[in-house]
């Protein structure tokens, strides 16, 4: 990875389902990365992606200010963020 990388957000709408073994993966990396100083988010996510992740407790483990609406949403916020 990239030094110099902040964030990494990806783009959920192509996933039509998860599972309880990807919960656990979205998991593990959301804290792989943050042991790297490095935030995981995720955007334009399905409710029933979403449902699935909070009922697994991921959410928890992201937090619920990197769960953006669309990937502009996403790019606003850093800039917003990291310009403060």
């Amino acid at each position: 990875m990239h030094p110099d990388v902040r964030w990494l957000i990806v783009d959920g709408s192509t996933i039509n389902l998860v599972d309880v073994t990807g919960a656990e993966m979205l998991e593990s990396l959301t804290n792989e990365l943050a042991a790297r100083s490095i935030r995981f988010g995720l955007a334009n996510t399905r409710r029933e992606v979403r449902t699935v992740l909070e009922r697994a407790g991921v959410l928890k483990h992201i937090g619920p200010e990197f769960m953006f609406q669309t990937l502009n949403s996403a790019s606003d916020a850093f800039h917003s963020r990291t310009n403060a």
